[in-house]
């Protein structure tokens, strides 16, 4: 590592993130050894035959910080080829450009100083992930397949890697051969043991040539989930255990299934869950399981956030029927709340009201500077005759002032998304003269609970 002098700032990051989108599709294409996830291994473990062979995994030691920046710019711009301009943010030079500044910006904090990383790829930045897939993706049409040989079976999930050859296939000899490729990408092995592979989240068995599935843990699994008395809502706590039963029918074989449901229930119930709620969660899982696939992704969703409470599983229902998906956005960490941050609480940031003095309208804003300087530049619309200022084209209607000395602040806060939120929502639930309705358009049952939620209005 070595110290840098100057500043650093997050847009690297957030190009990083737009990039990594249209590379993300590129996975798959340069080798056809990647894995989704472990459902995507499961479906094609079910299509070998493993007769006469026997498994193996290999894990790269380190991967991210081993993959050279050159190197990953070799496999991108490979990987890019054959895909048409316009599925591009920018031209495809430019695009390359982009890709190499933020895969050579590698800059990171630790306590109060500044480094660069030197070699490899930085953790945490989104392109290093997929850059990583397919530098491995490159390697393997190279050199890895044919060191395995065409027999063997290579099947790779970022750094983990499964692996069926031949009975008399020596491993320790292609693992030399592998690891001689390029000396920063180094591999591990880990031979089947009494016939049983654990890779990802399965653990495979093979008895007599009859091959099962169940779920794998390691030792060091704590079973340190959320626990029934905290904080979070029941639609989160319910989704974490539908989400182990999912699991559990997606990877068991039926000789381990109800062992795994049974586990699960054993480990929530030590986390005080009422056994009431499993069967409930189990059924809901059974349903999922048994409906068919749904077309519908969140691409196809707008989504919101909003705070957690009891009123939130209303309006998400009522916002999934307008395709608006609802996430919760849980309590901060206890190290989150206490610890002071400098330029986050601001006395400017307010929602505000300025009466009609006509009529029993008023008009509703929000800013993070302040309603002194804020009402100025309304007062300015007026002087001026700027006919887009709400105070203007009420007046041209119906003659009314504003009501200057009867401005009020009606919620103060720090958060810049929630203050918007709180402003369509009043803008949607009280009578005014706003001639836009605010940066959401919110129905009004769900402008109104909202607003009391925020405000504690009736």
């Amino acid at each position: 590592m070595r110290p840098i002098t100057s500043g650093i700032g997050s847009a690297p990051h957030r190009i990083a993130k737009i990039l990594a989108k249209p590379l993300t599709k590129l996975l798959g294409s340069v080798s056809d050894s990647h894995l989704k996830n472990s459902g995507d291994l499961l479906s094609r473990l079910r299509q070998l035959d493993f007769s006469g062979k026997k498994m193996a995994s290999f894990d790269v030691k380190a991967l991210f910080t081993n993959v050279p920046v050159k190197g990953a710019m070799q496999a991108i711009e490979f990987a890019i080829k054959s895909i048409p301009i316009e599925e591009f943010p920018v031209p495809k030079t430019h695009f390359m450009k982009l890709v190499e500044l933020c895969l050579d910006f590698q800059a990171f904090s630790y306590g109060d100083e500044e480094f660069a990383q030197v070699n490899g790829l930085a953790m945490g930045s989104p392109l290093s992930p997929v850059a990583a897939c397919l530098y491995m993706e490159m390697l393997e049409r190279k050199h890895f397949r044919q060191i395995m040989g065409a027999d063997a079976t290579w099947l790779k999930y970022v750094d983990d890697v499964f692996v069926l050859v031949p009975e008399e296939k020596n491993l320790n000899d292609k693992l030399n051969k592998l690891n001689g490729v390029k000396t920063k990408i180094q591999f591990t092995l880990e031979s089947e043991n009494d016939g049983t592979l654990p890779i990802l989240d399965i653990l495979i068995a093979i008895r007599e040539d009859v091959v099962t599935y169940k779920v794998f843990r390691k030792k060091t699994n704590q079973e340190d989930y959320i626990h029934y008395f905290s904080a979070h809502s029941e639609r989160v706590k319910s989704g974490v255990v539908i989400g182990f039963f999912l699991r559990a029918y997606r990877i068991c074989s039926d000789e381990y299934l109800d062992a795994e449901i049974e586990h699960i229930f054993d480990s929530f119930m030590k986390l005080k869950y009422p056994r009431a709620f499993f069967i409930r969660c189990l059924r809901k899982a059974k349903k999922i399981r048994r409906a068919p696939t749904s077309t519908q992704t969140w691409s196809n969703y707008k989504i919101i956030e909003a705070p957690s409470s009891g009123k939130t599983e209303a309006i998400a229902r009522a916002l999934r029927k307008a395709g608006v998906q609802l996430i919760e956005k849980t309590g901060s960490k206890i190290g989150e709340i206490i610890k002071k941050r400098k330029g986050t609480e601001s006395k400017d940031s307010v929602v505000y009201k300025v009466p009609c003095s006509g009529c029993s309208k008023a008009y509703f804003g929000e800013t993070y500077r302040g309603t002194k300087k804020r009402i100025y530049e309304h007062k300015s619309d007026i002087r001026h005759h700027r006919t887009t200022s709400s105070f203007v084209m009420h007046i041209e209607k119906h003659q009314h002032l504003p009501d200057w000395d009867k401005t009020e602040i009606l919620w103060s806060g720090k958060d810049k998304s929630k203050r918007k939120v709180v402003e369509a929502a009043v803008i949607s639930t009280l009578p005014n003269i706003n001639s836009k309705r605010g940066d959401y358009t919110l129905a009004p049952i769900i402008a109104r609970i909202l607003w009391e939620e925020q405000i504690n209005v009736t």
